[in-house]
C-alpha cells in the first residue's frame, strides 16, 4: 500500500456497483493509500458487493446511505442504469458524484446536480478481465476525466496519477467522439485483422499463420506512429506514390471478394493528403473509383 497518497478535496469513497470495472478501481485505489467508505451493491446482501467490502476493509451501505456519508461517490453500473439510479437518491450538496462511463454523458447525472452536488466522468481506457485490482492494474492506460468543478478534476486527476495511469482531459459535449474514437481503435482494428485472415487463408494459410507474420509488422507501426507521429509512420505504396502497385492490390482483392477490395480502399481515403504531390491526383482518382463501388451492397 502506497504510504504517501496526496490529499483530496473529496476525500471520502465510495463505490456503487461492485462489478468487474468498480471492483478493480476500489481495491486499486485502496492499494495505493485512498481508503473506500462504502460499497453499494444491488441490496445489502449483493454476495460481490460483501466481498468487495470485505477485501477494501469497506462498509457495505445502501445506495442512498453511501451518498449520505461519502464525498465523492464512483458509479460503476452498467451505462442504461447510470441515470436511473441517479434519479432515485438524494445526493448531498457539495459532493461529487462521477460515473465511470465512456460513452454516457454526463448531465446522466442531472439529478445529482439539481441537488447542488457537482457530476463528472472518470474512464479508464482499459478492458478489465477480472473483478479484481492490483497495484498495475490501471498503470500506462489513459483515464479521461470529464469534470467542469476545478476541485474535482483536479482530485479526479489525482487519483489518476496515483493508479499509473495517464489523463485525459475531455470537455463537455465531446464524450461521443471521444468513445468512437476509442471503439475506432479497437473494433475496426479486430475488422481490419479479420479481413488480413480472410487473405491469409485465400491461399491456404492459417489465422495463426496470419498473426505470427503481420503481427510484428503492425507493432513495428504503432512504435512508429508513437515516436515519430502518426503521418511520419506510413510506409508502402501509397507513401512511396507507386500507382501501379495500389492499382494490383485493388484488382487482385476484387477479383477474390469485391466487398474486400472497396474496404481496403476506403481505409486509404484517409491517407491521400501522404500520397506524393506528383501522383496524388492520380492515387485519389483509383482509391475513390474502388471506394465507390458497391456502396449498398458491401
Amino acid at each position: 500500500m502506497s504510504t504517501t497518497a496526496a490529499t483530496l478535496e473529496f476525500s471520502t469513497l465510495g463505490v456503487i456497483g461492485p462489478g468487474r470495472m468498480g471492483s478493480a478501481l476500489a481495491e486499486s485505489l485502496s492499494l495505493q493509500g485512498y481508503p473506500i467508505h462504502a460499497i453499494a451493491g444491488r441490496s445489502e446482501a449483493c454476495p460481490k458487493a460483501r466481498a468487495l467490502a470485505q477485501r477494501v476493509h469497506a462498509r457495505i451501505a445502501r445506495a442512498q446511505a453511501l451518498a449520505e456519508t461519502c464525498s465523492l461517490i464512483f458509479i460503476a453500473t452498467p451505462d442504461d442504469a447510470i441515470a436511473p439510479l441517479a434519479d432515485t437518491i438524494e445526493w448531498s450538496a457539495g459532493s461529487a458524484v462521477v460515473h465511470l462511463s465512456g460513452a454516457t454523458d454526463v448531465q446522466a447525472l442531472q439529478a445529482a446536480q439539481h441537488c447542488q452536488a457537482h457530476i463528472g466522468g472518470f474512464h479508464p481506457l482499459q478492458s478489465i478481465s477480472q473483478a479484481a485490482g492490483t497495484a498495475t492494474t490501471f498503470q500506462h492506460c489513459t483515464i479521461t476525466i470529464e469534470a467542469e468543478h476545478e476541485a474535482l478534476s483536479k482530485d479526479l486527476a489525482t487519483l489518476a496519477h496515483a493508479l499509473g495511469s495517464h489523463v485525459n482531459i475531455l470537455p463537455p459535449n465531446t464524450r461521443m467522439r471521444y468513445h468512437a474514437a476509442a471503439n475506432h481503435a479497437s473494433a475496426l482494428l479486430v475488422a481490419l485483422m479479420t479481413d488480413m485472415a480472410r487473405l491469409w487463408e485465400s491461399w491456404g494459410s492459417s489465422e495463426k499463420d496470419m498473426m505470427d507474420a503481420l503481427l510484428p509488422l503492425m507493432q513495428n507501426t504503432l512504435s512508429a506512429a508513437r515516436e515519430r507521429g502518426v503521418t511520419q509512420a506510413l510506409t508502402g505504396p501509397l507513401a512511396r506514390g507507386d500507382v501501379g502497385t495500389l492499382e494490383g492490390h485493388l484488382a487482385a482483392l476484387e477479383q477474390l471478394d469485391p466487398a474486400l477490395a472497396r474496404r481496403y480502399a476506403v481505409r486509404h481515403q484517409p491517407l491521400l493528403t501522404q500520397a506524393p504531390d506528383d501522383q496524388r491526383q492520380q492515387i485519389a482518382a483509383l482509391i475513390n473509383a474502388y471506394a465507390a463501388v458497391n456502396t449498398h451492397t458491401s
